[in-house]
């Protein structure tokens, strides 16, 4: 029973027993070992296969040939294509004849001498054209005539002189304001300086028109008959409230009192800071191109003309008579 192969492996003949049978000595252990091991790798490979499935090797096999059949197919087919357009074209050799000479395209040279024609036609072109542009540029007119150029500095200088005139009449014309603003406001007399007050006199006022909450209430009018009563006049406290009604009757009224103007002091006022821009300027200004330059002579006159000016603290304002017109 030992020596028999199983039923799974009988068809493997790799795996038969002997014909020997068992077989007795150390031969036949050895040979049963060896088959014994090959059975046992059988099986294994076997369930390996039955669980895993086949192999890298094996499926790269399976793939490499699946490939190659379609390979195959495709290119059987391709050059059953391939052999049915040569048929049909030896069959009709007509179907396309040969193309005339207008109809070939020119090739590089003829290109290249064609776009050389054009180059030198067209340089010819630029050239006559350069010559007739220098031409016009040497004898147009220029932009500005030498005459423009004077009438537009003479347009200037009239304009700077209009500017000028037109100054000065503004200078007078608030010179002019400003006098009137001093006859009306300064040399007119205050009103604490105006001592002609209205009198007023004093009439019996309607009783009826006093407001309740103006009148004379009972305890005013009980307080004021018993400081009218002589043991009142009589105490101290009445004495010192006589005497208060006296220096009250008889103090200086308040338009009485001299008040004297209010003087002000001089502010000594510090150096002037110069700002960037003035430095700048002041650098510019004193340059000799600038010193030497006509608009420098006319800033000198201006500065000059503005130095020599009356100052307004110096000028002298009519007096405006009182109780007159304006005029």
């Amino acid at each position: 029973a030992v020596c028999e192969a199983p039923a799974s492996n009988a068809g493997d003949a790799s795996l038969a027993p002997s014909a020997g049978g068992c077989g007795g000595g150390n031969g036949g252990g050895e040979d049963f070992k060896t088959r014994n091991r090959a059975q046992m790798h059988g099986r294994i490979r076997s369930v390996i296969r039955e669980r895993t499935g086949p192999s890298f090797e094996e499926r790269m096999m399976m793939s490499a040939a699946s490939y190659r059949k379609k390979a195959q197919a495709v290119e059987s087919l391709q050059k059953k294509a391939i052999e049915e357009a040569i048929q049909r074209a030896r069959a009709r050799p007509c179907e396309s004849p040969v193309r005339s000479k207008d109809m070939v395209p020119p090739s590089v040279e003829e290109r290249y001498a064609i776009r050389q024609k054009e180059r030198l036609e067209r340089e010819k072109i630029f050239a006559k054209e350069a010559v007739e542009r220098k031409r016009r540029m040497d004898a147009r007119e220029p932009l500005f005539k030498v005459s423009e150029v004077q009438a537009a500095f003479e347009m200037q200088r009239r304009r700077q002189a209009e500017n000028r005139r037109r100054l000065r009449e503004e200078e007078a014309a608030m010179w002019k304001h400003l006098q009137g603003l001093q006859e009306k406001v300064v040399d007119r007399p205050l009103l604490v300086e105006s001592y002609d007050r209205p009198e007023h006199h004093r009439s019996a006022p309607d009783i009826r028109l006093i407001p309740n909450h103006t009148k004379e209430t009972p305890l005013e009018a009980k307080v004021g008959k018993c400081v009218e009563q002589q043991w009142f006049l009589d105490s101290a406290w009445g004495k010192e409230v006589q005497a208060i009604r006296a220096r009250q009757a008889t103090r200086q009224q308040l338009h009485e009192i001299p008040y004297p103007p209010k003087v002000f002091k001089d502010k000594q006022l510090g150096p002037r800071e110069l700002y960037p821009i003035e430095v700048t300027m002041h650098k510019v200004v004193s340059q000799p191109w600038f010193q030497k330059s006509e608009w420098a002579d006319k800033v000198r006159e201006i500065k000059q003309a503005m130095d020599e000016r009356p100052k307004l603290h110096e000028i002298s304002y009519p007096a405006r008579p009182r109780g007159g017109d304006d005029e």
